[in-house]
């Protein structure tokens, strides 16, 4: 999470406060190791990998 927030230019608990709003909408786990697993393709699909 840390690396993620100097990404964004955040707070690490600001990071970890969103991850957890997005699963509370979506329904998705986030956490999980193989829901992430299974969301990476599809992301980088989507993102063109960067």
């Amino acid at each position: 999470m840390t690396a993620c927030a100097e990404t964004f230019g955040v707070h690490r608990h600001t990071v970890r406060t969103r991850l957890a709003r997005i699963s509370e909408v979506t329904g998705v786990d986030l956490p999980d190791p193989v829901t992430c697993a299974e969301l990476l393709p599809v992301i980088v699909t989507r993102t063109g990998g960067e």
